[in-house]
């Protein structure tokens, strides 16, 4: 939970937002998906954590918050910077702005996860499917 509270706190400081103010936001908001899906990539909390720390509703709506996030980002340049922000706050609060790129995961058709080297290239190795 600690990663978890720690995306959150990063998140805070990139929205200019206080604890107190995620229930103020609508339930589906785009900023709470986008917290919810690197909360969910870097911790073991379930979606009925996330839902009730986030103020999402029902824990079934986290997924389609999340989607919903994701889908809006693939197409928003400035909302991509901000994830890539945001991700790397939450590794280490001594490198506050990271603008690397988001890159696909193998196996996978969108990712949150950011590269490593930055150059757009997976930081896993290329694993094909049987």
């Amino acid at each position: 939970m600690r990663d978890a509270e720690r995306v959150i706190a990063a998140a805070q400081k990139i929205f200019g937002l206080k604890a107190t103010s995620w229930k103020g936001l609508p339930k589906g908001d785009w900023r709470k998906g986008l917290v919810a899906g690197l909360v969910r990539s870097r911790s073991l909390v379930p979606n009925g954590w996330v839902a009730n720390r986030l103020f999402i509703g029902a824990k079934g709506a986290v997924s389609r918050t999340i989607r919903s996030a994701q889908d809006l980002a693939t197409g928003d340049r400035k909302l991509r910077r901000l994830l890539a922000q945001l991700g790397q706050m939450s590794i280490s609060s001594d490198c506050p702005f990271l603008l690397g790129p988001i890159v696909p995961m193998p196996g996978t058709h969108k990712s949150w996860e950011l590269s490593a080297s930055g150059a757009g290239r997976s930081p896993l190795p290329s694993v094909e499917p049987p």
